[in-house]
């Protein structure tokens, strides 16, 4: 379970990261580490669940649902839509599950 948190708690703050390089125009870079943050992602959500958890599962859906929202951005190359939704979607659902472990 410890490692479940640490890694949501690492997602947390590559997500924050992430969207501060989107805020600062600082485009290229951005992009590169969003790579990093995919598989960070990847990574917290198989520790969330293998927890099994109905609220659990209910807060991935919602990072699921936000995920496909930043595709949506990436592809209109809206990086400042993409930052907003990482800042303050996809980093509080997070938040919401490290909490909740």
């Amino acid at each position: 379970m410890e490692e479940g948190r640490e890694a949501v708690r690492n997602t947390i703050e590559l997500v924050g990261q992430v969207a501060d390089l989107f805020y600062r125009q600082q485009d290229k870079d951005g992009y590169f580490k969003l790579n990093e943050l995919i598989g960070q992602i990847s990574n917290a959500m198989e520790y969330v669940l293998g927890n099994g958890q109905n609220e659990v599962s209910e807060e991935c859906s919602g990072i699921i649902e936000y995920l496909n929202e930043a595709l949506g951005a990436m592809e209109a190359r809206d990086t400042i839509l993409l930052a907003d939704l990482l800042q303050y979607e996809i980093k509080d659902r997070f938040q919401k599950l490290y909490e909740m472990m």
